[in-house]
Parts: structure tokens; sequence; C-alpha cells
């Protein structure tokens, strides 16, 4: 019976609306550079797991914090990560205001050619080579199979995830 109600009580409290949570995760990524330094980073892994699932969209819409579609970076970035898609790109938020042009002022005085300077001769001496830059490798594809990709496969993932994470002895308080 407690193991019933401590599992009922986890569920509630993993699944809180926690705005805290949402803000801290979204930083923990937004940080780090490149989509594979945000899937290689244990707390921006961690955090993906956390912004990707349905209840905390709701939480973020409800929160009032912007439209569902905001999390979809973070969405694109969790299947890139688990090699269920290509590397995510970088849109524009959904709740930026368009850029606008800079007010131009009217000519008050009629414009003058700008003095021309004397021709100077080219440099002399060695030509400068341009810097090279080394090719960077393509990432490597481990011999482990890829994900399931239904929905049974991901929820029972999550509820592992969760499982374990309530009966780690690391995570429990010491009374």
């Amino acid at each position: 019976m407690k193991t019933i109600v401590l599992l009922s009580l986890l569920t509630v409290s993993v699944f809180a609306c926690d705005l805290t949570k949402i803000k801290d995760g979204m930083a923990s990524c937004d940080s780090l550079g490149s989509a594979d330094a945000k899937c290689n980073d244990r707390a921006c892994h961690k955090a993906l797991h956390y912004l990707v699932d349905e209840d905390t969209i709701k939480c973020y819409v409800s929160l009032g914090l912007g439209p569902a579609s905001d999390l979809n970076k973070y969405v694109d970035l969790d299947k890139y990560c688990h090699g269920e898609g290509p590397p995510p790109t970088n849109p524009p938020p959904a709740t930026a205001s368009p850029p606008t042009a800079p007010p131009t002022a009217p000519p008050t005085a009629p414009p003058t050619a700008p003095p021309t300077a004397p021709p100077t001769a080219p440099p002399t001496g060695p030509p400068i080579a341009p810097p090279t830059v080394p090719p960077t490798a393509a990432p490597s594809t481990s011999s482990a199979p890829a994900p399931p990709h239904h929905k049974r496969a991901i929820r029972s993932f999550h509820f592992r995830t969760i499982h374990n994470y309530a009966f780690d002895d690391r995570n429990r308080p010491n009374y």
C-alpha cells in the first residue's frame, strides 16, 4: 500500500507546474553552443526530458510564458540527441517583434562629394596566407540500435526513468 501511495504522490510532484524548473532548464541548454555540446551536457540533456514533456508544455502555456511553439526548439534538440532527427536550427522566437528600419532624417543641405584621398601603393612583402581551419569530423554513429519511435516505448522509457529516480538510494532523505 505504501508503494502505491508513494508512486501516486511521485507522479503528482514530478509533473507539478514549476516556473523555476522550466526557466532553469531552458537556461541550462541556451547557455551552451552547438547542438552536440547541448546533447553531451548532462544538465541540459536532463532538462530536455523535462521541457519536452506534454505536461511541462501545458504548464509553460498556462503560466503565460508564451505559446507552446516556443518549446519546439527543445523538442527538435531532444530528437536530435536521441538520433531521431537532424541537428536543430535556431529560428527566432515566436514572441519576438519584427525588426524595424531606423528612421531616416530629411536632407537639409545638398550632398557634397567626399574629398578624394591620394592613391596609395599596395603593401610590399610576402603574401599573407588565409588561416587554415581543420575540417570537422562528421559525428560518428554508434553500433547501438536506434531507440524505438512508437509512443508505448517512449512512455515506458519515461516511466522507467521516473521509477529509477524515485527508488534510487541517492535521492532518499537521511532520516
